[in-house]
């Protein structure tokens, strides 16, 4: 959840530009993000950590799962970017 929100608020800063999927850093980024991101990725690996004895292997699979409505909402809103500016 934490993560999500954390990319909402850099989504916001950078309305108008792409934001970088994995490598790459976006042009506006505001400190908070990193709070957030910590408040998010520290509970979830402390969990999985805890999964993985309990659960094995799929607990990297719902470590996955957390990441997966970032991921969508960086895809989408970088598409509506590209529609928006006409390429050059």
């Amino acid at each position: 959840m934490m993560l999500t929100v954390a990319f909402h608020q850099l989504r916001l800063a950078n309305a108008d530009e792409k934001i970088p999927m994995l490598w790459g850093r976006p042009r506006q980024h505001p400190g908070t993000i990193y709070l957030l991101r910590a408040l998010g990725l520290v509970p979830l690996l402390l969990s999985a950590a805890s999964w993985g004895q309990s659960i094995g292997y799929w607990s990297v699979g719902l470590v996955a799962a957390a990441f997966l409505p970032t991921v969508v909402l960086n895809v989408w809103h970088n598409r509506q970017i590209e529609t928006a500016q006409p390429i050059a």
